[in-house]
């Protein structure tokens, strides 16, 4: 028969189940002659008077942090081609400008715009798609999207009107925009620290390599593959990733897990009493995560109540624009002479060179000697995110000088491989920038990465997505040189600012909501 408790029975289960592993609950029924088949992988703690709290048990398997390490990275690297994907896909169609204004006669201006808009649909999708993913599950959005993705750019390969074509694009680019945000929330789901940086650092460098895009784009154009076939080339990619979300890739969202579990132990006990934190108001994440209206707000009274957040994202948004300032002046500068598909992909190249160059040098060499080392010094208190910025603290200055040395070497005097060398060394600075930030909001922000991150991946995009409307013209008013000089001044000023987030980010996190609450 299901266990029932009385008031005589009650002060003794508590006593036993307190603190204590579901495994000795279900040996201390059976002697009570009861059925209670419960996972053994749940511990159920008292937090609160008259709640029993359902958390993981140490070693259990249904926690997403103990599966087999093989399993671990599969997911994460999963995650990490799906953000790569997700990039690539916004650029793709760059190098196709000129056919897709012959086919239907869109003009320059609207090219851009229709490439512009699907960038400006990364602003709006993580801002719906991350709390989604906090209240249903990674994996439920993730199929989702790529499902919607993969029907929207079949409907963009057969249209034949120029209407059609835009609006099954704009909208496939809310749906692929998932990955980016929800792909750093499974890595966080699945990696503690410090095996996490690892996972992170590949993260890093896909979601700050747009220009991937435009680059494979132009590859496809010179083998003389049409606007239509790259429709139909993401078209299989997003059915085979669809595929993979859904037979390869487990829920990792942990609060989500516990959330089951203990509706999986009220059903079998009877008891009311067992909980999970999201269904708690006062142990909730605190901001209403019970209401499908106050998740979907989330992202935004993040950014608003969250003064971290919102600082830091705006500093992320600052190194996107100047990145994105760096690879117009190469198209600018070598454009003519070189041809834009060459200059896109010799842009690319050297950032994605000096980026990997450093990604593999941090996580076979200094990661070891730098995580690891902090993480047992610390031991076996967190180590304090604010020690994860050292290394931003000296990329920033490199960051802003690769400006100078790029733009002031434009002239007939140097060879076009000195400024190219400086895409090299920028690739590098930018993911020392990156990663130790990104890796600090994950940190901070562990219980709603997802929505923290969807704050982040906003600000990242929306020069971005704003840029090529005035990007042309803002070249030729300034030229590179100058141009160049004034994103070199702009690197500039906000090159103290890892620094200064390494001083005070810890008072910071002190007076905003979460972040206190989560490191306390």
């Amino acid at each position: 028969m299901p266990l029932t408790f009385n008031n005589a029975l009650d002060v003794d289960v508590e006593a036993t189940v307190e603190n204590t592993p579901v495994s000795e609950v279900h040996a201390h029924a059976k002697k009570m002659s009861v059925d209670f088949s419960l996972t053994e992988c749940t511990l159920v703690r008292r937090e609160r008077p008259g709640l029993l709290m359902v958390d993981f048990d140490a070693g259990g398997t249904t926690d997403p942090r103990n599966w087999a390490r093989w399993y671990k990275r599969w997911v994460s690297g999963l995650s990490v081609i799906m953000i790569s994907l997700a990039m690539s896909s916004s650029g793709a169609l760059i190098p196709f400008s000129a056919a897709l204004d012959s086919q239907y006669g869109i003009g320059v201006f609207v090219n851009e715009l229709f490439v512009a808009q699907f960038t400006m649909s990364f602003c709006v999708g993580p801002l719906i798609l991350a709390p989604l993913s906090e209240k249903y599950g990674r994996k439920p959005v993730l199929l989702v999207s790529w499902i919607a993705f993969t029907l929207l750019y079949i409907g963009a390969a057969v249209s034949t009107a120029a209407t059609s074509v835009v609006a099954c694009h704009i909208v496939a680019g809310l749906f692929i925009s998932a990955p980016m945000t929800i792909s750093p929330a499974v890595i966080a789901d699945v990696w503690g620290f410090p095996s996490r940086e690892e996972a992170m650092a590949i993260y890093a460098l896909a979601i700050v390599a747009p220009p991937i895009g435009a680059a494979s784009g132009g590859i496809l154009l010179k083998l003389g593959v049409n606007q239509h076939s790259v429709f139909w080339i993401y078209t299989i990619i997003g059915a085979l990733m669809t595929v993979l979300v859904a037979f390869t890739m487990r829920e990792t969202y942990r609060p989500l897990i516990l959330l089951k579990h203990a509706r999986r132990l009220r059903e079998e006990t009877g008891d009311d009493r067992f909980k999970a934190p999201l269904e708690v108001p006062q142990i909730d994440l605190g901001l209403g995560a019970r209401c499908l209206c106050n998740m979907l707000a989330r992202p935004i009274r993040l950014f608003i109540h969250e003064p971290l957040l919102a600082i830091v994202s705006a500093y992320l948004a600052i190194i996107q624009m100047c990145s994105s300032i760096f690879v117009q002046g190469c198209t600018s500068a070598f454009g003519a002479s070189t041809g834009i598909v060459s200059t896109l992909g010799a842009s690319s190249a050297t950032l994605i060179i000096g980026g990997i160059a450093v990604m593999f040098s941090y996580i076979f060499v200094v990661h070891r000697r730098f995580s690891v080392r902090h993480a047992e010094a610390f031991a076996p208190e967190r180590v304090p995110p604010e020690v994860r910025l050292v290394l931003s603290k000296w990329a920033a200055p490199v960051f802003a000088v690769t400006f100078f040395w790029f733009g002031w070497t434009l002239f007939n005097t140097f060879s076009s491989v000195v400024p190219l060398v400086s895409g090299v060394v920028m690739g590098g600075a930018i993911f020392l920038l990156v990663f130790p930030v990104l890796n600090y909001i994950v940190e901070v922000y562990e219980g709603i990465t997802a929505s923290a991150m969807a704050s982040v991946v906003v600000s990242m995009n929306l020069f971005p997505a704003l840029f090529p409307l005035f990007s042309t013209r803002m070249f030729l008013v300034l030229t590179p040189h100058w141009a160049l000089t004034v994103a070199g001044c702009i690197a500039l000023l906000v090159t103290p600012f890892p620094t200064l987030l390494i001083r005070y980010g810890s008072m910071m996190r002190a007076r905003s909501g979460y972040a206190s609450r989560a490191h306390a």
